[in-house]
């Protein structure tokens, strides 16, 4: 049995010393949507210090341009008592404004009341930067092909065709091709990056969400409707700090590799989030797609990564959504997590289908 509270897993360790020193900001709010509590890294986006923080509202704290989202938010948190997930911009108190994602979860008793609210904020910064200086370079290289395009059909109509001027042309012309090839390159590569994980190699959040939608608007095959699961690493924090992170990026790209053999050609595999990934099997019956997915599951559990003189084993808890003709992503994702969260609570390294998929 694992003793319970932070300080029995930690000795000397108090919990909010140990939330202090995430690198995410967090905060708690009640029923009555008042803060209650925030860690050191939330207090930077506060018009007070995290000690003024309990009972005030999102107004007081973030001020009005967040309030009307967060409100909106924060109700359906409670109301539905599933989590909210959304991105936003907050104005700090210095006058940035930075680009977040917020996760919102209910905080329940275990008399199974929902007594608040649970919040995580996640800088996007970087990746907000990042993904800036992709389009502008899309965007450069269009501009690029087009003004060589302009060029040769201006060539083209005004040169007398003469036959040194015919060769020099034809030598301009291999020229403004090759430049073309080499934009078309480019592009290739743009697109690359903006749609795959750099670490592992496999599709990303960002291709997940745009790619998938389209493919729940298809009309589906009742008797193999298809699957969405959501797969998560079990104790992945564990391999980080007994082998370091280095360890934690081999474990990711082994198990990318591992699924990646033993799912079919066509599924949709992407890495939507540290040691989260999307699984999407379209057309599938519902029991093959359990069977496939309990083959992967066993799959990783019998797998070994040789990581210098260590070898390192780890299993993988997945939920599963079967794809009813007129669900949205979100709903899907939803119905998945919550069919992942009973995997881990169940004792992990298993796939649960939801109980409405069934």
């Amino acid at each position: 049995m694992i003793p319970y509270g932070v300080s029995g897993l930690l000795p000397g360790c108090e919990l909010e010393t140990v939330l202090d020193s995430l690198p995410l900001a967090i905060f708690l709010k009640d029923s009555s949507l008042r803060y209650t509590w925030c860690n050191a890294q939330f207090e930077r986006y506060c018009t007070c210090s995290r000690m003024e923080i309990p009972g005030k509202s999102t107004i007081e704290i973030l001020g009005d341009s967040h309030a009307v989202q967060a409100a909106e938010t924060d109700r359906a948190v409670l109301d539905s008592r599933q989590r909210q997930i959304y991105d936003a911009q907050i104005s700090c108190p210095c006058g940035e404004v930075t680009d977040v994602r917020i996760l919102k979860i209910p905080a329940v008793t275990r008399d199974n009341q929902v007594a608040g609210i649970i919040g995580v904020v996640i800088d996007l910064s970087n990746d907000r930067k990042a993904e800036r200086t992709l389009i502008r370079s899309l965007s450069q290289a269009t501009e690029e092909k087009s003004e060589l395009e302009r060029f040769a059909q201006d060539l083209q109509s005004s040169l007398a065709y003469t036959e040194d001027q015919a060769s020099q042309l034809a030598e301009l012309a291999e020229q403004i091709e090759s430049q073309k090839q080499s934009i078309a390159e480019q592009n290739q590569q743009i697109t690359r990056l903006m749609y795959h994980d750099q670490n592992t190699g496999i599709h990303n959040r960002r291709y997940f969400f745009d790619a998938a939608p389209p493919l729940l608007t298809e009309p589906g095959d009742q008797n193999r409707p298809g699957l969405l699961a959501v797969a998560d690493i079990d104790h992945f924090k564990r391999v980080n700090d007994t082998f370091g992170h280095a360890a934690g990026d081999e474990a990711l790209r082994a198990f990318a590799k591992v699924a990646t053999e033993q799912l079919p050609e066509g599924s949709m595999f992407c890495r939507i989030g540290g040691e989260e990934f999307t699984i999407l099997l379209r057309p599938m019956a519902i029991d093959a797609g359990m069977a496939l997915l309990n083959r992967l599951r066993a799959a990783v559990a019998e797998h070994r990564l040789a990581y210098g003189d260590d070898t390192i084993a780890f299993t993988v808890s997945l939920g599963v959504a079967a794809l009813v003709p007129g669900t949205d992503l979100d709903t899907l994702l939803r119905t998945a997590d919550a069919a992942l969260y009973g995997a881990k609570k169940s004792g992990r390294n298993r796939v649960l289908l939801a109980e409405s998929s069934s």
